[in-house]
């Protein structure tokens, strides 16, 4: 008996690999903000592979831009907060309803769009718990007939985004839905959806993305499938959205370490999109050491470089007219647009072009 529990613990040793548990705690809160590094030039690369203790290997994949994740408190929020109160008619005690329907929020890409309109500064409101994460709610700065004006679309059913502890070999479907009128509010509008999402931890295993190792990893398929009608003024616009993506689960990060998003049909799966987390090149060769690396670009709160803090003598940022607007890498405040980045050290200067979305 003792050769055998010494032989399990040598294979697993030099396996590397195990099955993990991905809990709630070990998901994002308020205050996460993670870089990503993105990638769509991915068609080469199989996603699909599944099972155990499986090598996943992508350590070749190219990085075409870069992103970030962060999540924040959703009383930050006060204007949506004050539309889902009118909404619900919580005169009285709006706070204190808005507080208990969600703990957490997200950004959403400015290009982020629902049901085929134009929107802008949007946000999904999440309510986290110890068995799952539902997405409740979308907030948006919806553009009509040339204004823009809050919305929010809350869900009926919330959309089940993950059962937690996240096991391999669990296989789940939940459906949701939204059923929304705007007409109290002055809007002649109306949002209506329907669909599901079934997640399955089809695989474990080791991970490699580029400039890192995970070496035990869950992998999970997603496939979220609705129908959206949005009825403006009478007029009627349905859309079909089906999303299949695929996402490596690590302890070591509060998101996925690997999201990999596209379409599937006839059971193949055609790969869009990746995002990965951000690791700098450890081996920097002389002309990445002498430009200025800046991430995330675009850029929502907080610049970073490839600059060392210690290197750094004086920061300066300045709008297409030359103007200085800044002297710190904290750019939440300024407004959407085109920027300059110059950073002075004492062997050089360094200059780089930023958008601040």
């Amino acid at each position: 008996m003792m050769k055998k529990t010494l032989l399990l613990a040598v294979f697993m040793s030099l396996s590397g690999s195990a099955q993990i548990s991905y809990s709630s705690t070990d998901y994002a809160d308020i205050g996460t903000s993670i870089n990503l590094t993105t990638s769509q030039g991915i068609a080469a690369f199989n996603f699909t592979q599944a099972g155990t203790d499986i090598t996943w290997d992508y350590s070749g994949i190219q990085g075409t831009g870069t992103d970030t994740s962060e999540f924040v408190n959703p009383t930050s929020q006060s204007n949506y907060r004050t539309i889902w109160c009118l909404y619900h008619s919580y005169y009285l005690n709006c706070n204190n309803q808005f507080n208990n329907a969600f703990n957490l929020a997200a950004p959403l890409p400015d290009d982020y769009s629902f049901g085929g309109y134009s929107i802008s500064d949007a946000y999904v409101f999440y309510k986290k718990s110890t068995s799952q994460l539902l997405a409740k709610m979308y907030a948006v700065q919806v553009n009509l007939n040339g204004t823009n004006a809050p919305l929010i679309v809350e869900y009926t059913q919330p959309d089940v985004l993950y059962q937690f502890p996240i096991i391999y070999g669990d296989s789940y479907t939940n459906p949701n839905s939204i059923s929304m009128n705007f007409t109290n509010l002055g809007y002649n509008l109306q949002v209506a959806s329907t669909g599901t999402r079934q997640n399955t931890v089809e695989g474990w295993g080791k991970l490699m993305i580029p400039n890192k190792t995970f070496t035990s990893v869950l992998k999970l398929k997603s496939v979220s499938d609705h129908d959206i009608t949005v009825t403006y003024e009478g007029n009627s616009t349905t859309q079909n959205v089906r999303e299949v993506s695929y996402q490596w689960f690590s302890k070591d990060s509060k998101i996925p370490v690997l999201s990999v998003t596209g379409t599937e049909t006839n059971g193949i799966f055609v790969p869009a999109n990746a995002k990965y987390l951000y690791f700098p090149n450890l081996s920097v060769s002389e002309t990445e050491k002498n430009r200025l690396i800046i991430y995330p670009n675009p850029v929502k709160n907080t610049i970073q470089t490839n600059i060392t803090e210690k290197e750094i003598l004086s920061i300066g940022v300045y709008n297409t007219e030359g103007r200085l607007v800044s002297n710190s890498f904290d750019v939440s405040y300024l407004t959407k647009g085109n920027y300059i980045l110059k950073i002075t050290t004492k062997n050089k200067n360094f200059i780089g072009k930023f958008i601040k979305k």
